[in-house]
């Protein structure tokens, strides 16, 4: 990662997949709304497709909440993974970097919320904040480069 766009990426990803998270999850009550009584005309026969098979419509809102329920649980996954690897990223900053870069990008709380908790001026918040994304930039570089010397470490 060599630009600061990339780090910030980086730093959100467990924002953006918990954002993907959500859209999934009401794409997938959007199709159980469907399956819900009153989305149900009892008078109709099976649906007749253009293949000319008989379709049982709850059978396929079920099979697409399923496969929902599956990329939502390897997104949960992968927010998982990045928050840990956050942590760990994080857990190689100072005490108060560290405090401030998990509050903000792990509990995605605001500035001002972080100055009034840790009783700092906003400015020192936005202060440390902007050394740690430095201090994590470096780490990921550092990284990136001892993986392209020895790739059996990575």
């Amino acid at each position: 990662m060599k630009t600061n766009g990339e780090v910030y990426e980086w730093l959100n990803r467990p924002t953006k997949l918990l954002y993907d998270i959500k859209a999934k999850m009401r794409i997938a009550e959007e199709i159980r709304s469907c399956m819900l009584p009153s989305a149900i005309r009892y008078d109709k026969d099976k649906v007749v497709t253009s293949y000319g098979t008989n379709a049982d419509p709850m059978a396929e809102f079920t099979a697409r909440v399923e496969v929902i329920q599956k990329e939502i649980a390897e997104l949960q996954l992968q927010r998982l993974t990045a928050i840990c690897e956050l942590t760990d990223v994080f857990a190689e900053l100072n005490d108060r970097e560290r405090d401030v870069m998990s509050r903000y990008y792990i509990s995605r709380k605001s500035i001002a919320t972080i100055a009034r908790e840790m009783h700092y001026h906003k400015r020192w918040v936005y202060d440390a904040r902007a050394k740690g994304i430095e201090h994590v930039k470096d780490k990921l570089l550092n990284t990136a480069q001892k993986c392209t010397k020895n790739d059996l470490l990575c």
